[in-house]
């Protein structure tokens, strides 16, 4: 095999890799058993009053459309939690409840601790909304989420665990990468004899 087709056939498996890590939003995990969400000044505020019908919901991580089931976080003055039922970081599935009571106040996260944010308002109509700006801290494990259709979210206790629905690469793929490198080099060195 020449040089140019080894190099066309490693340019494919680097496109094949990139294209699978696409993603339209963020995949959140908790940092503790309690993932606490307050409302900033500008997120529906009239009159220093929040507005208790914008409702904050939590998916699970292979929900990309918002579609399914998912935990309600209200977002009034006095915010709301997240509260993990069993303790994080496992491959299990996680049992969710809220502080508020506000439904719905139950939901299971499948196979693993993380979850999707999306925000809908009023609670009543209207479609789940993921955030369109998401400006994490590491050191103070909190992100600030913003939304076109209202303001912005302080959410705490939480990181940034990357893209919905990312698929794992095969080990099998990353050694036949490096066999195709190990070719290149070989092929280059015999031309250079």
């Amino acid at each position: 095999m020449d040089f140019k087709k080894l190099l066309g056939v490693a340019g494919f498996f680097s496109l094949a890799l990139i294209s699978a890590t696409a993603w339209s939003a963020t995949v959140y995990a908790p940092t503790n058993q309690n993932v606490n969400f307050i409302n900033s000044d500008d997120l529906c505020h009239i009159d220093g009053i929040g507005c208790p019908d914008a409702v904050l919901g939590i998916f699970d991580d292979s929900d990309t459309t918002y579609t399914g089931s998912y935990l309600a976080i209200s977002i009034g003055q006095d915010g709301d939690a997240a509260n993990f039922a069993e303790p994080i970081g496992q491959e299990i599935d996680y049992n969710l409840t809220n502080n508020s009571g506000i439904s719905t106040n139950t939901f299971t996260l499948t196979g693993n601790d993380n979850f999707l944010i999306a925000l809908r308002s009023p609670a009543a109509s209207g479609s789940w909304v993921a955030p369109n700006v998401e400006l994490c801290n590491d050191i103070s494990e909190s992100c600030r989420l913003s939304w076109d259709i209202g303001g912005s979210v302080l959410a705490i206790d939480l990181e940034q665990v990357g893209p919905p629905g990312e698929i794992p690469i095969p080990a099998a793929i990353w050694l036949f990468g490096s066999g195709l490198l190990g070719l290149i080099g070989i092929s280059r060195k015999k031309k250079t004899a």
